[in-house]
């Protein structure tokens, strides 16, 4: 599940702002080029497990698997490469996924997405958040106001906007990059597998729902 994406499943049960920002911290590091130690913090604490949680139950939910090796094959047959038709077919999933849940939450839940992004301020935070190398907390920051001044993602259900995406996060992964020759043929699953997001993406919801009912 993507960062959106958590944040909408800590809203099921949680409105602490904090909370949330632990939800969706891993997903940040990520994206910083880090790790995170962890956090002084109880609540974003609590967030982070939370996320990892949620990632467990989410990727063994019968129609994510489904909707990746449907998606995956459909792939091969194209003769995409292995490594990165299956990279597609699982970050595509969560990608459609954000695109359509923006569609449905409520208000306080895109402020809380919002909030949570200012409560990561380093005046906030302090030293609280304890990263593996120092380095990452500055490029974690400028992440931070790069995603704030971008607002909510609007646009990430468009599989235009997925594929540029996907494109820059598997760049320099010479076992998953998206090659030249290959990205007709992955725009072209990107284009199906949307729809099939869609239509999907309620039960996918309950089956995470249901996962986590006994822990949270």
């Amino acid at each position: 599940m993507n960062f959106f994406g958590h944040c909408c499943v800590a809203a099921w049960t949680h409105t602490n702002r904090a909370f949330v920002l632990g939800t969706m911290l891993p997903d940040f590091a990520t994206m910083s080029g880090g790790r995170i130690q962890g956090s002084s913090s109880t609540d974003v604490s609590e967030g982070i497990a939370h996320h990892h949680a949620t990632d467990s139950v989410f990727h063994s939910a019968t129609t994510f698997v489904h909707l990746c090796a449907t998606s995956s094959k459909r792939m091969d047959s194209e003769e995409v490469r292995w490594g990165t038709a299956r990279a597609v077919a699982h970050i595509g999933v969560e990608l459609f996924l954000d695109g359509w849940l923006l569609e449905r939450q409520p208000e306080n839940v895109r402020a809380s997405y919002l909030e949570a992004l200012e409560r990561a301020k380093p005046e906030d935070l302090g030293s609280g958040l304890h990263w593996r190398k120092d380095e990452t907390s500055d490029r974690f920051e400028a992440l931070r106001k790069r995603l704030l001044n971008y607002g909510l993602p609007a646009e990430i259900g468009d599989p235009e906007v997925v594929l540029s995406r996907l494109k820059g996060a598997l760049r320099g992964r010479s076992r998953l990059a998206i090659l030249h020759e290959d990205e007709a043929a992955i725009a072209r699953e990107l284009d199906r597998l949307v729809e099939e997001v869609r239509s999907h993406a309620a039960t996918l919801m309950e089956e995470v729902r249901t996962g986590l009912t006994p822990s949270v």
